[in-house]
């Protein structure tokens, strides 16, 4: 189901009221937590929207996927 929802959608979920106290141990401060959704958003829109991608978005969304995978122990294959 979650296949579904945008970035948007499981950044509320997670923040809300009812819910962070389940996630607070794994993503430590909330306002972090938003502030690497704002960053991999902004990617997201801009690519998705075909506009070009300037330095600072493109390091600010990668730096973004680094610490969710960091945060989520998602290791990286490699090939």
């Amino acid at each position: 189901m979650l296949e579904y929802f945008d970035l948007r959608d499981l950044e509320d979920i997670i923040t809300s009221k009812l819910l962070w106290s389940e996630f607070q141990e794994k993503f430590y401060s909330k306002e972090a937590l938003v502030q690497k959704f704002n960053q991999l958003s902004e990617l997201r829109n801009t690519i998705r929207h075909s506009r070009s991608v300037d330095e600072i978005v493109s390091k600010e969304g990668e730096a973004a996927i680094i610490w969710f995978n960091k945060v989520l122990n998602i290791k990286k294959e490699v090939s």
